[in-house]
């Protein structure tokens, strides 16, 4: 699958020209950069610096995270590769979700359609921090504005509050107006109050 940079002051500019024009859909966006990748792109995210691109990547019996240092792609002139690759998956497992934190930048989470959950350290290297097993019914998840912690949604509707070591500090059923029960799909943390 082919990946296309596109530089937002490309846009900015394209944008500021077209005046009245502006709700004409844009076909051929300034491409500054492509590169492929074997297998379907499942997931795109940037590090909260903004120094790493994650990319998932699901060739049907893997599914790998290939971690970009941003700065390679001002390079025109070689093909951009990965500095970070690591198997997530394999057989019927897929990735439900990923988010980087936005406190510490190389903090990524990351949770799987078996349930399970990890918590990745991504410097030069890419270290496990914690993990939580298959079945632990993780479904979905996002980190606090300041990224202290993480909450998870989780299979029939409940939600955890997990410490960055995957530590259970506090936990809620599903939501009453449900009658049947509903997975969490996805959530956004707005407020640590």
């Amino acid at each position: 699958m082919e990946i296309k940079i596109v530089l937002m002051a490309m846009l900015s500019g394209l944008d500021s020209g077209l005046g009245k024009e502006r709700n004409t859909a844009m076909l051929d966006a300034p491409i500054f950069k492509q590169f492929t990748v074997t297998g379907l792109v499942v997931h795109l995210g940037v590090s909260s610096d903004g120094a790493m691109l994650s990319v998932v990547v699901d060739d049907e019996s893997t599914v790998t995270l290939l971690i970009f240092d941003i700065h390679m792609f001002a390079d025109q002139l070689s093909a951009p590769t990965p500095l970070l690759t690591y198997q997530i998956a394999s057989g019927n497992v897929s990735l439900l979700d990923l988010a980087w934190n936005p406190g510490l930048s190389s903090l990524l989470a990351l949770c799987l359609s078996n349930g399970s959950m990890s918590i990745l350290d991504v410097t030069d290297t890419l270290k496990v921090v914690s993990t939580l097993p298959p079945g632990s019914d993780a479904t979905c998840l996002s980190w606090s504005p300041k990224g202290k912690k993480l909450m998870v949604g989780k299979v029939k509707g409940s939600c955890v509050q997990y410490s960055h070591d995957l530590k259970e500090e506090k936990q809620w059923s599903a939501p009453g107006i449900l009658t049947l029960p509903h997975d969490g799909l996805s959530f956004c943390f707005l407020d640590a109050s």
